[in-house]
């Protein structure tokens, strides 16, 4: 009996020591995981932010419409004409005399206006009446493949948005 409570005690030793091997990560197995993370993170940051032309171009549509919509109010909300004026070559436009509103370089501005709001072939702009009209016109946004335009109605003022295949 005492040779079989001998080698029950050496096999309950030899399950510890085998359970304590087991567990946990050895130092280099961590040290490799942490260099691993930090040259993927440094590839990210160096990478700087995910941009999309495509996104880009949606929001520049979008903030040409609000921009609109903008100086159509304030036309009806102060009873005086109000503009959206475009300039072509810095690519940006302004509501009166407001801050100006950057636009992606990448993109290529066309605009029809009326003639009596434009200035060379630079700047042009769309007049808003205090009773919602305007003098109508359009701007055309392309980014090389996609292609939208922002049109607005002269006798109603109404802003429309239209992705042009």
């Amino acid at each position: 009996m005492a040779a079989c409570s001998l080698s029950t005690r050496n096999s309950a030793r030899l399950r510890a020591s085998a359970s304590v091997a087991e567990g946990g990560f050895t130092l280099l197995e961590t040290l490799i995981v942490v260099t691993i993370m930090g040259l993927t993170l440094g590839l990210l940051v160096g990478r700087g932010p995910v941009r999309s032309q495509t996104l880009e171009m949606r929001a520049a549509v979008n903030d040409v419409a609000r921009g609109l919509r903008r100086a159509r109010s304030n036309a009806i909300v102060t009873n005086n004409p109000s503009r959206l004026t475009m300039d072509l070559t810095q690519h940006n436009f302004r509501i009166d005399n407001g801050a100006p509103t950057a636009l992606p370089a990448f993109l290529t501005i066309a605009m029809t206006a009326v003639s009596q709001e434009t200035a060379g072939h630079q700047l042009a702009a769309i007049r808003f009446n205090s009773d919602g009209s305007a003098t109508g016109g359009r701007i055309d946004l392309t980014d090389g493949q996609r292609r939208a335009r922002v049109g607005v109605d002269w006798m109603t003022g109404r802003i429309s948005v239209i992705q042009v295949p």
